[in-house]
């Protein structure tokens, strides 16, 4: 073929390729998954079949033609289509739970979405495989410098969530062909830069010696196992779907039984669904914890790829708050957040706390383990502060539904079974246990334990009962710190800042809720603590700011009316007057009660004296300076 005609060809390629985009951008999130409706099924499955004919020609072409990348590449520019692939098609449609389902979890949770499942893995197969296809030779024809894809347009960050995205769609454990492109995927995009969690991942999950997977696909004579237009995926098992309709109500039974049984056998296993294998080094020394210290690189390796994977691989682990904004602001998220709900992520941070003591204080563990709760706050603090926004903005009742569905950053607690939420319970206790035991009051095991104060809008009040239960005295409950003490770097003004800074992190958050909890505060912690102390604003004096805050800011607008009070606010607000001894503290409280009650001096006064009485309104006159 001549190169005239060749670059003829490939100019209308091109723009079939455009055409073929443009008329997929026309769908929407929810089209993609609904493949029962005829009209959107067979205009889908043609577009993601002509994209994907489009990039395996153009994969096979460069792999065979050398001359063929000038035309392609600096020419027609090829590169600037292949992205948008990835940002209009992967990005903004495929990057969805529903879409990496694997087939042999067994949680009651994934056996409700029959739909989704049955689709991808049987009855529209042959969807998943196309879209595997695309995916797959899209980032094979990465691979080549001199498509630029990887120097301009496309980063390893994405490179990384593309490639997660497409092992998902693999079975590497009933598929031998799916095992050769799992392993194949984590050498070459995903674990690239660590070596020791790839051959770990290699023996822990398939049993064999390392590399040997990968012989099949890299062999030039083996090539057409990967590159072949008739590559099979995950080739579907029919008879699981057909028994689940002629099951009858004694095999029912005998199912139930089994999943009961496999729930006890899961404790023990390290992976339990086709994507744990991200956590596997932490998960797998959990269990059996370290030996000895020349483990610790493999770890150290396991927790730095989660880092990545969660906040974007960086040569330097600085934190980057405009990384968290343009996430949050451009629904751009790390494809972690899409295969796992945060709860997961940071009970596997909570775990490496866990090994033995001499882990957590390692330098370089402690830095990595810091880096992640840093952006882990930081995260969490931008998520409140757009919705709050948002609600601010007056949205309407519709697009908030829409925005609700489509919240890609959910923490997962509330959708997590009864099982793991014990388990996690159960972890969490072991885990201040060991912070009172064994942490010498070490900083960043202080920031883990403090976010379950911090982020009430997740966290069940039990969970800081446990630490107040824990830490009963003012000396304990102090060591939970945002900062070390001993940062030479941050200095009085410094700490000062910090504090500030942090109290008003707190203000996006939900209010304590349970009175119990803010009792406990009054009578065990603040009845001790004095303004002086507070004024200073050191480090250690963080959570007694924090504590006064959801004390006082318990009481709103709607708590103008005293006798309409409940019996617990009632006791809530005599608690204060009996055990804050410090007067200035005392005040200060009060004055923040009433303002948020909205009400002057004189009517709050002639309201406590209708509720409480007249000699309890004369001692709180007294206490503050007014006058009745």
């Amino acid at each position: 073929m001549k190169r005239v005609e060749n670059k003829k060809l490939f100019e209308n390629l091109k723009e079939w390729m455009k055409d073929t985009l443009q008329k997929l951008k026309t769908f929407n999130r929810k089209d993609i998954l609904n493949w029962n409706n005829q009209n959107i099924f067979i205009p889908l499955t043609n577009y993601l079949g002509n994209l994907t004919s489009i990039v395996m020609f153009i994969y096979f072409c460069i792999k065979s033609f050398k001359h063929i990348f000038t035309l392609l590449f600096e020419d027609l520019h090829f590169e600037e289509e292949l992205n948008e692939i990835y940002q209009e098609i992967f990005v903004k449609f495929l990057f969805q739970k529903e879409l990496f389902i694997s087939s042999n979890n067994n949680s009651k949770q994934l056996q409700q979405q029959t739909t989704i499942l049955e689709n991808l893995f049987s009855k529209f197969y042959f969807i998943r495989q196309r879209i595997f296809l695309l995916s797959h030779h899209l980032l094979k024809i990465t691979e080549y410098e001199k498509t630029n894809l990887k120097n301009k347009y496309l980063t390893h960050d994405q490179l990384c969530n593309l490639s997660l995205f497409t092992i998902g769609l693999l079975d590497p454990y009933q598929i031998r062909d799916d095992s050769n492109l799992f392993i194949y995927h984590l050498k070459h995009f995903i674990l690239i830069y660590f070596p020791k969690c790839c051959e770990f991942i290699e023996k822990e999950m398939f049993q064999i010696k390392s590399s040997s997977i990968l012989e099949d696909v890299d062999n030039d004579n083996n090539n057409d196992k990967v590159d072949s237009c008739n590559l099979q995926i995950g080739v579907p098992n029919f008879d699981p779907l057909i028994q689940k309709h002629e099951r009858d109500e004694e095999e029912e039974e005998t199912s139930k039984k089994n999943e009961k049984k496999n729930e006890e056998e899961e404790k023990d296993k390290i992976i339990t669904n086709i994507n744990d294998w991200i956590f596997i080094v932490i998960e797998y020394y959990y269990l059996n914890r370290l030996e000895n210290m020349t483990d610790l690189g493999l770890l150290i390796e396991n927790i730095k790829f989660i880092i990545g994977l969660t906040y974007g691989f960086k040569k330097s682990i600085t934190i980057d708050k405009e990384f968290i904004k343009n996430q949050l602001v451009d629904n751009n998220y790390q494809y972690i957040h899409i295969l796992f709900p945060k709860i997961i992520q940071l009970a596997n941070m909570l775990k490496v706390f866990l090994l033995d003591d001499e882990i957590f204080l390692h330098s370089q563990v402690q830095q990595y383990l810091q880096y992640w709760i840093d952006m882990y706050y930081l995260q969490e603090y931008y998520l409140r502060v757009i919705k709050l926004e948002r609600q601010e903005e007056g949205v309407k009742e519709e697009e908030k539904k829409e925005q609700k569905k489509d919240d890609l950053l959910p923490f997962g607690l509330g959708n997590t079974s009864s099982l793991m939420k014990d388990r996690f319970y159960q972890m969490f206790e072991q885990f201040v246990e060991h912070f009172i035991s064994s942490s010498f009051n070490q900083v960043t095991f202080s920031q883990y334990i403090l976010s379950f104060f911090i982020h009430t809008n997740y966290w069940d009040s039990k969970y800081r009962m446990k630490v107040l239960n824990e830490m009963i005295t003012i000396k304990q409950i102090t060591t939970l710190r945002m900062k070390d003490n001993s940062s030479k770097e941050e200095g009085e003004d410094g700490s000062v800042r910090l504090v500030k800074e942090w109290i008003e992190r707190i203000k996006v958050f939900p209010i304590e809720k349970d009175l119990l909890i803010l009792n406990v505060y009054v009578k065990r912690y603040l009845s001790q603590t004095t303004w002086i102390e507070l004024e200073k604003y050191g480090l250690d004096t963080f959570i007694l700011h924090y504590m006064i805050y959801h004390v006082t800011h318990s009481f709103s607008k709607d708590d103008k009316v005293m006798s309409d009070w409940s019996v617990e606010k009632r006791n809530l607000f005599t608690l204060i007057f009996e055990y804050v001894k410090d007067d200035v503290l005392f005040r200060n409280m009060i004055q923040i009660i009433r303002n948020r009650m909205g009400v002057e001096e004189s009517e709050f006064l002639e309201s406590v004296n209708r509720v409480f009485g007249k000699i309890f309104a004369g001692q709180l006159s007294d206490k503050l300076n007014w006058s009745v």
